[in-house]
């Protein structure tokens, strides 16, 4: 709550602000999306802050036959998926997924293929460098990163990058992990 407060109190001073989507990833799912909808979502809090698709707040959690279907419905032309790294002060295109968690899952860790029948892993589809030379370009600071870590940033980049290989191969798919805003701001000299 104290994040959500802060953004809209920058919001209301002139500043912009990114919308938010809360992804449950691990754990136990359902309570922590029924949690959210109870506490934010049924209650309007910080509505001004959601992200929407087609009208409704967008939530993301773990449920990949969902996601098969979506892609199989929507076969997208192109995929960008984002996530947070708390340790850079840059937006880091990565170059690579590979086929392993290895992380913490209901208090426990977990070491395991991604795809039992996926290769080590992918590159991303769209060059890296250009990637990075054009956020440069904007005033945006990045830096390429080589591999997207060991758990749910890489999960993604990986499991959408094996769907595409096994059955969308046209597909783009990239990944960009970033800084949180607040850092990045700092960084480029803005509040």
């Amino acid at each position: 709550e104290t994040v959500f407060s802060e953004m809209e109190q920058m919001k209301r001073e002139g500043n912009r602000v990114p919308k938010f989507c809360f992804w449950a990833f691990n754990g136990p799912v359902i309570t922590v999306v029924q949690s959210l909808f109870d506490n934010i979502y049924k209650k309007g809090k910080y509505k001004d802050l959601w992200f929407t698709w087609d009208g409704k707040p967008l939530l993301l959690y773990n449920n990949r036959p969902a996601i098969d279907a979506i892609l199989a419905e929507t076969r997208p032309d192109a995929i960008l998926s984002f996530g947070l790294n708390y340790a850079a002060d840059e937006i880091r295109p990565e170059r690579i997924a590979v086929n392993f968690d290895d992380g913490e899952e209901d208090g426990a860790h977990v070491a395991r293929r991604i795809a039992a029948d996926g290769p080590v892993g992918y590159f991303s589809t769209h060059p890296v460098e250009d990637i990075v030379a054009d956020l440069r370009g904007a005033g945006l600071p990045a830096k390429a990163s080589n591999h997207a870590g060991a758990y749910i940033c890489n999960h993604v980049f990986y499991y959408l990058r094996h769907r595409f290989e096994t059955g969308l191969p046209e597909t783009i798919a990239w990944y960009l992990d970033n800084a949180p805003w607040w850092r990045m701001a700092f960084v480029r000299g803005r509040t």
